[in-house]
Formats: C-alpha cells, structure tokens, sequence
C-alpha cells in the first residue's frame, strides 16, 4: 500500500466536483464562519447544521453519513477501504468514531490509496502501534482508553475481559485500568472495538 500524508485540506471546489450535493445542502467558507480554524472548512445544511470538517485536498470521493450510519457499516456498504484509513481521511471523527455526524459528508477515496482486504482485522487481532503509521491505527477503538496505550485488541461479539486477559497476557484488573468504559460488574467488551491490553512504560 502507498502511503502519502495529507499536507492540505479539501478545498470547496474539491468537495463538490467529488460529491455534488443537493440544493438543500451548502459548503461555506471558514473565513465566512467563526468557529473554524485554519486547516478546516465550514459544511452547513439544513439536517446537519453547522460543522467545521477536516478532509483531505485530494480526496476523490465523499458520501453523505446516514442516520444510524457508523464506521463499520460506511466500511462496509463501500468495501473498498479499511476503518484506520477512513479515520485518517476523517480526523475528525476521532480514533473511537464517536464524531461521525449524521447527514455530513466523509471522504470515502484519495488516488494515492489501494485497498488491501479486509476493512478490519478479526476478532481476537492483537496489535501494537509503535511501528504503524497514521493509516494502519486501531479503529474504533473503546471510549476513554488510556492515553499511553500502545497494543489493543479487537474485541468479538460477547467477549469478557476475564477470557480476553490470558490471551493478551495481561490481568484483569490492568484491562479494566486501562479501559475505565468497562463495567466492572459486568466486564463484556463492545463488539467490533479495539480495547487497550497494553502501555507504555
């Protein structure tokens, strides 16, 4: 996979020669908004309101976020890239995609970009961050994790933490430290999340 950084962000005309939108749609610019800094541009609409969004300069592709759309199901309607690359694309909605907003657009597609299957890794996955690069991060990953976590572990439908622990080698008492979000009575992690099974020193 060719990776490149983003160096700009997506212009207005980029945006609507990828994705024209419909007449009740409209893109402002930010120095006509307060609010927004300036590596951002201004999206309003008449569902959405107003939001400042961070995309790509070369992006190629938008779609508009559906009412009840989250990352894994926009990954999976398109196919033809992975969660941690639609994140990088997206910054904005964050590494646990807690900021998709309904009725916004997101970039789905740059030219530099070459899909490699899967969108995501299985369940049970274990990987470390300290050699990846921005487009290869867990996504999404558990709300209020720890900051310094660097090794997640993708979570499957119904997992507990008392099962996931000897598989990380870790205890449970560090999992449940290190992912605050987890019930302590009732420690069944969230399908389809990467949580945190390890920090750094």
């Amino acid at each position: 996979m060719l990776i490149r950084s983003v160096s700009a962000l997506m212009t207005l005309g980029s945006i609507a020669a990828a994705n024209p939108f419909p007449a009740s749609y409209s893109l402002t610019t930010r120095q006509d908004n307060e609010g927004c800094n300036d590596n951002s541009t201004r999206y309003t609409s008449t569902s959405a309101g107003s939001v400042c969004l961070y995309r790509p300069s070369d992006c190629t592709a938008t779609t508009l976020v559906e009412s009840g759309d989250t990352c894994n199901s926009i990954a999976d309607r398109f196919n033809n890239f992975t969660l941690s690359v639609f994140r990088y694309w997206n910054p904005d909605i964050g590494q646990t995609c807690f900021g998709l907003r309904a009725y916004t657009p997101v970039c789905i597609g740059t030219p530099w970009y070459t899909f490699t299957p899967p969108v995501q890794s299985p369940d049970g996955t274990i990987v470390g961050t300290t050699d990846l690069n921005p487009t290869q991060l867990p996504v999404p990953v558990m709300p209020s994790i720890v900051e310094e976590c660097n090794r997640y572990f993708l979570a499957g439908s119904g997992q507990r933490v008392d099962a996931i622990a000897p598989a990380a080698g870790v205890s449970v008492e560090d999992i449940l430290s290190w992912n605050p979000t987890l019930d302590k009575e009732n420690p069944v992690t969230w399908a389809g999340y990467w949580l945190c099974v390890g920090v750094s020193a």
